[in-house]
């Protein structure tokens, strides 16, 4: 597997949704970055807060060979949560890597391949 390249998913998604970008966190074994924050986004989120995405994002990365093994689909790539004010999106990498973007609702819209370019663009491919 490549390494993440979560600036350049962070690129990517400034260029194709702009201001409906919320954020763009990028997250391994001992690594916890915030690569892009939209300042209102930004401002909402203590640093206890970050601690608690932070761990969030491990437990979802850690289960990821039980999802595997429950569901019989293959590798898991990606979670989506639906929230009213935001939609949370998870590449999994691995059981200790991902990245994690938040867009504007708006912003998802139904595209064939954006699952799919999203993990290009990070880094980690989609085989």
């Amino acid at each position: 597997m490549a390494p993440a390249e979560p600036e350049r998913v962070a690129s990517y998604l400034e260029s194709e949704v702009g201001d409906e970008l919320r954020s763009v966190i990028y997250y391994a074994e001992d690594t916890f970055e915030v690569v892009y924050a939209r300042e209102d986004v930004r401002s909402q989120y203590t640093d206890r807060d970050l601690e608690k995405v932070r761990q969030e994002l491990g437990i979802t990365s850690f289960g990821k060979p039980a999802m595997e093994d429950l569901y019989v689909h293959g590798d898991l790539k990606c979670t989506v949560h639906c929230f009213e004010e935001a939609i949370e999106l998870q590449f999994v990498a691995s059981d200790t890597e991902g990245v994690a973007v938040a867009l504007d609702p708006a912003a998802f819209v139904a595209q064939r391949a954006f699952i799919v370019r999203c993990m290009e663009e990070a880094g980690f491919g989609y085989d």
